[in-house]
């Protein structure tokens, strides 16, 4: 309703985006017509994380939760092609995460942790994101990784415990997610409620607009 009023809920965020220009630093919005492959490995790994099959050891997840996993590995891949593309012969079209990723050795590890320091610096990320960011980047490398894991994970162990690359972004990801949780909030929690004027003037509203529509 054009009569509420507009809260910013976390201040840090909102400032980054007026101070910074290139603020949208992953694939660009239509990617698909550039990086071909990349999109249909992309479009692969949603299915891996919300369909079953023998190759993702784990349950299938929610499509809400694979699509904030989905939007993170674009995250990297746009930071990454655009910061090693000297590095890069391949055609747009032809770039894959099997050539960008080409290697389960935790030496590969070191441009995942040059992206968290670069968002640490650049984006000023909070513990939280952090955390939230490389259990989705996890989760992309277990995709990438999983036709060469042979971990049985059957009767409850961790998987893909052969991969160390996946090892590597674990520790990452236990230490943001301890440092979360004695971090404080990056939010105003305050700022997200309304106020009780505000919730029966929208109350208000809604019965005014539904009556509007009952009688036409």
């Amino acid at each position: 309703y054009k009569e509420m009023k507009k809260s910013i809920v976390n201040a840090k965020a909102a400032q980054r985006r007026k101070s910074n220009d290139n603020f949208a630093y992953g694939l660009p919005v239509d990617y698909e017509r550039t990086y071909t492959t990349l999109a249909a490995e992309l479009q692969a790994f949603y299915r891996f994380m919300t369909e079953p099959s023998t190759l993702t050891q784990e349950d299938p997840i929610r499509p809400a939760t694979a699509q904030i996993y989905h939007r993170h590995a674009k995250l990297f891949l746009g930071w990454f092609l655009n910061t090693y593309q000297e590095s890069i012969t391949n055609d747009a079209a032809s770039t894959s995460i099997y050539a960008l990723i080409p290697s389960k050795d935790k030496e590969s590890a070191q441009s995942f942790i040059d992206f968290i320091l670069w968002l640490r610096r650049e984006r000023n990320i909070s513990d939280a994101y952090e955390a939230n960011l490389l259990r989705g980047l996890i989760k992309f490398l277990k995709f990438r990784f999983s036709k060469e894991s042979e971990t049985d994970a059957s009767y409850g162990g961790l998987t893909f415990t052969d991969i160390p690359l996946i090892k590597e972004l674990r520790k990452l990801h236990r230490t943001a997610s301890q440092k979360s949780h004695v971090a404080a909030k990056s939010s105003d929690e305050q700022k997200k409620w309304l106020s009780w004027p505000e919730f029966l003037m929208v109350i208000q509203k809604t019965k005014e607009e539904t009556m509007t529509k009952i009688e036409s």
